[in-house]
C-alpha cells in the first residue's frame, strides 16, 4: 500500500553512481466514514487513498448520508468530476471536496469546524468543535459568503446571549438571512408524593 501514499517520485543517478530518489506523499484532505463501515482518505488532489495502518492523519471528517464505496469511487477525482455535470450530479463526493477545501483555506473554519454530516436531504451540516449546535449550510454554493455570515454571527450575535450553546442549530442555507434554533430546555422538576 506504500504506492498509493506516494504523490510523486523522481529517480535519478549521478555521474559518480550515486542513486538519488525524491518521493513527495501524498496530504489527507478529508476523511469519508461510510455507514457500511467503509473508511478512507480524499487527498488535497481530490482523490481517494486508502487508510494507513501505521498513523491517522488528522483531517476533517465527514460521514452520514454518502452511499459511495472506496472500490467505486477509487478513480474518483474533484477536478474531472467538477467539470463533467452528469458525474457531478451523481455524487455528493465532489461538493464535499470543494467544502473540505473551502474550510481548509479559511483560518478561523478550520480551526473550528470538526466534522461534516450529509443528512438525509443530502444537505451539509457542520459540526464545530467548541459549540454544542450544528451549522446548516445546505449545498455547496457560495460557501464564502455563508462563512462570513457565520463569523459575523458569532462575533455579533453569540457574544450578546447567553452563550455560545444557546442554539441547537444555526441555518446559513438561505441568502441574506440566518435561522437558529433555540435548545430544548428540561425542567426536572421533583414531586413530592401525596399522602
Amino acid at each position: 500500500m506504500l504506492f498509493r501514499s506516494i504523490e510523486n517520485a523522481e529517480i535519478s543517478l549521478s555521474v559518480d553512481g550515486n542513486l538519488k530518489i525524491d518521493i513527495t506523499q501524498r496530504t489527507p484532505l478529508l476523511r469519508v466514514f461510510l455507514p457500511s463501515g467503509e473508511s478512507f482518505y480524499i487527498d488535497k488532489r481530490g482523490e481517494f487513498m486508502p487508510l494507513s495502518e501505521n498513523y491517522t492523519a488528522r483531517v476533517l471528517v465527514a460521514g452520514g448520508n454518502i452511499s459511495s464505496t472506496f472500490a467505486q469511487a477509487s478513480s474518483f477525482n474533484y477536478d474531472k468530476v467538477k467539470t463533467n455535470k452528469a458525474i457531478a450530479d451523481q455524487t455528493l463526493l465532489d461538493e464535499l471536496v470543494e467544502l473540505s477545501r473551502t474550510i481548509e483555506n479559511d483560518s478561523l473554519m478550520s480551526c473550528m469546524i470538526d466534522q461534516v454530516f450529509i443528512n438525509d436531504k443530502n444537505e451539509f451540516e457542520l459540526i464545530p468543535l467548541i459549540c454544542d449546535h450544528k451549522i446548516l449550510i445546505g449545498n455547496c454554493e457560495d460557501l464564502e459568503n455563508k462563512f462570513n455570515k457565520l463569523k459575523i454571527f458569532y462575533r455579533e450575535g453569540l457574544n450578546h446571549v447567553n452563550g455560545w450553546d444557546t442554539y441547537a442549530s444555526i441555518n446559513l442555507k438561505y441568502e441574506g438571512q440566518i435561522i437558529c434554533s433555540k435548545k430544548q430546555t428540561q425542567t426536572n422538576e421533583i414531586k413530592t408524593p401525596q399522602p
